[in-house]
């Protein structure tokens, strides 16, 4: 028998009058301190989304976080009580975001956290494509203990190729009925929804996406054995908003009987369904800078860790590699660019041979530290000083993004993302996650 771990939520949304391009704002990551007051600024006293989130850069002043948080919960309870959002009843929202990479096409649902499973070897039907550090996690949590309310943030991917679940849903759609048809503010690009209440066409959907957590669906579109478990979705963004409603709620499920655990709002998370395959999706690398090293240092510990694999690893032609097997990245440092090679990796994707490797140097070497920077002329930047050294990698496939998911778990934290920051969802729809 088929089973999704998708529901249908009950939304929140504002009620008319309020004006949506103002409620709608960039996810909480998003921002600095300077971008936060310009939005704020432009904003004034209308009610926004902005006043029920905690940007993450705030987190480096704890001493303000308390009173922060208080006011945040304080003004989701305002928000449900003096009318400002308006519940919807059990339906799912479609939605179209324009930005400079193209149009993607979603649609927004709830999804059970018992299918979700943060932790690197995953092996549930929700599984991240890249960890999420514990204390970010910590960070969160704080905020969402407390929580009645919760934003939709998470992006989760599905693997079809053929563009025949979600894509149907937008087919004869006009401009008629819709929800919300709006500009984003800070450069997001073009916001447009249609809401569908329970009915014929989300019952058509269910079956579309049953498929996808069949068995011998899954074991045949992968050409895996028997042994290994069911994935269907993937975390594409929003990878610490979806960890710490996890959290949350196996923190709640302790206090809770079992009939009660079925049903509980909090042990459902709202997240955006896109299709991996659509062409507005992109998959961004970003890069590693290693600084306080000498670049010798690192390549001869890099050779030294991979023979521990039966591999090897040099700078160099990669055709001179003696073996077929070989991962290639330009390197640089001191303002020198040279090929850095690893033959044999236990690794079949190039970013977690990198990381991997990344993770056991840094252990044993606790004065160098690592960071992700975006763009090759960043990192070229960044590696100009004696003491750095730079690996740009490439980006990950989309076609061999599950299958590597599947056979070796989560890639390292960091190393991609789904999109740039325009691209990336913005807040709008709310749910409540407390009875």
């Amino acid at each position: 028998m088929y089973r999704t771990p998708a529901c249908l939520p009950k939304l929140l949304l504002p009620r008319d009058g309020i004006d949506p391009a103002k409620w709608s704002v960039m996810t909480r990551d998003q921002y600095t301190s300077d971008s936060l007051q310009a939005v704020q600024e432009q904003l004034g006293d209308a009610p926004s989304a902005l006043h029920l989130i905690l940007p993450e850069f705030m987190l480096q002043e704890p001493a303000c976080l308390p009173a922060y948080t208080k006011k945040i919960q304080q003004t989701m309870l305002q928000y449900q009580t003096d009318g400002t959002l308006k519940e919807y009843p059990a339906g799912m929202m479609l939605i179209e975001h324009k930005t400079h990479s193209g149009v993607r096409q979603g649609v927004l649902l709830a999804f059970d956290l018992e299918d979700y499973d943060n932790s690197e070897d995953s092996q549930t039907l929700i599984r991240p494509t890249r960890t999420v550090s514990p204390v970010r996690i910590a960070s969160q949590l704080a905020v969402r203990e407390a929580a009645s309310l919760e934003l939709a943030h998470v992006m989760l991917l599905i693997d079809d190729p053929k563009c025949e679940i979600i894509e149907p849903l937008f087919r004869n759609r006009t401009q008629e009925n819709t929800v919300y048809d709006i500009d984003l503010m800070c450069q997001g690009g073009h916001l447009r929804s249609w809401f569908v209440p329970e009915g014929t066409e989300t019952a058509a959907l269910f079956d579309r996406l049953a498929p996808l957590t069949d068995r011998d669906t899954f074991l045949k579109k992968y050409g895996l054995s028997s042994d290994i478990p069911t994935f269907a979705y993937a975390v594409g963004d929003g990878h610490c908003a979806m960890a710490t409603a996890k959290a949350n709620w196996e923190r709640i499920k302790q206090t809770l009987s079992e009939a009660e655990q079925e049903t509980h709002p909090a042990r459902f998370v709202l997240a955006e369904l896109v299709n991996l395959h659509e062409d507005s999706v992109s998959l961004e690398t970003i890069h590693p800078v290693l600084f306080h090293i000498h670049p010798r240092e690192v390549f001869q510990a890099a050779d030294d860790f991979f023979r521990i694999y039966g591999g090897m690893a040099y700078c160099g032609d990669p055709k001179t590699a003696p073996s077929t097997n070989v991962q290639s990245f330009p390197c640089f440092f001191h303002g020198e660019k040279t090929i850095f090679c690893v033959v044999d990796s236990p690794w079949s994707l190039p970013c977690a041979t990198i990381q991997n490797f990344l993770d056991d140097f840094l252990d044993k070497n606790p004065k160098s530290y690592v960071d992700y920077i975006r763009g090759a002329d960043a990192v070229e930047a960044a590696a100009d000083d004696v003491r750095n050294l730079g690996f740009l990698l490439p980006t990950p496939s989309k076609k061999d993004l599950f299958r590597n998911i599947i056979l070796q778990g989560a890639l390292p934290c960091q190393t991609f993302s789904v999109g740039q920051s325009p691209a990336t969802r913005y807040y709008m729809e709310a749910r409540r996650i407390t009875r």
